[in-house]
């Protein structure tokens, strides 16, 4: 996980559930870890962070553990498989759980207040969001409409997930129903101010590491629309991820990336004594 930039855990139990927490100089819980213990010794598992879009397995296997017969490596499989369907079980009845609470969540919510501190400080329109108390609400729905999970935020600015709810290839859509051109975008903010300039209709990924994924699932539902994939140039981050994820789906689907220019900002900073 250092090697990759990300903060390891200080305890990880393996029990084959993420464990979510915030990495160093991160406000919102993106880095993630799971682990398995193998029962012979040896463990791994996969870490990751969402907003940088890393997804990569570990493996653990003590220099004191002799080399493994056929049998003994066929049964080790036969073991990890049984585990692996196990926890993919698990998961689906989780995600079904969560998308029960979000429904709940979301009709007992209110339309969202326009002087929200969070559309306030980003210059934004609420637009078919709704609100629960101080916080907006943000459906996470796949491209068949069906609601997973919520994201809150709050006035701040901090997001946060129903905890354990599907995120991977659901988005929320804000504009018109698309016809010919849709733009996908990492967060509500810069897809509403998207969508105000261009009254294109705009698809909501979340988080870079989602760009691709929500991609795919438009590219399948609209086949024949140009895709922008509106980039968050994190220039300032070292690997950029969120152009670097955005071009990945642009690849991958054969959409456009387009991104912001600062350049006229970089000049007047540079004027600026």
């Amino acid at each position: 996980m250092e090697a990759k930039g990300l903060t390891p855990p200080l305890t990880l139990e393996l029990n084959g559930r993420v464990h979510r927490y915030c990495g160093k100089d991160e406000r919102n819980p993106n880095t993630w870890c799971k682990g398995f213990d193998n029962g012979d010794g040896t463990a791994g598992g996969r870490f990751g962070n969402w907003r940088l879009g890393i997804d990569e397995p570990w493996f653990y296997r003590p220099a004191s553990l002799t080399r493994l017969s056929r049998e003994e490596l066929e049964e080790l499989r036969r073991r990890n498989e049984e585990k692996r369907k196990q926890a993919e079980e698990a998961r689906i009845t989780k995600f079904l759980r969560v998308s029960a609470t979000a429904s709940k969540i979301l009709r007992q919510a209110s339309p969202a207040r326009p002087d929200h501190a969070y559309l306030v400080g980003k210059g934004v329109l609420p637009f078919n969001l709704r609100q629960s108390g101080e916080s907006l609400l943000i459906p996470v729905r796949d491209a068949e409409g069906v609601l997973w999970s919520l994201q809150f935020i709050d006035p701040s600015g901090s997001k946060r997930f129903l905890s354990g709810g599907r995120i991977s290839g659901c988005y929320h859509s804000i504009g018109p129903k698309p016809v010919d051109v849709v733009l996908v975008a990492e967060g509500f903010a810069t897809a509403a101010t998207l969508c105000e300039a261009t009254g294109y209709p705009v698809a909501i990924a979340f988080n870079a590491g989602n760009l691709l994924p929500v991609s795919q699932s438009i590219r399948t539902k609209y086949p024949s629309a140009t895709l922008l994939i509106c980039a968050d140039d994190d220039r300032q981050t070292p690997g950029n991820p969120g152009m670097t994820a955005a071009r990945r789906a642009a690849d991958m689907v054969g959409g456009v990336v387009v991104s912001p220019d600062f350049t006229l900002i970089d000049s007047t900073a540079e004027e600026t004594p």
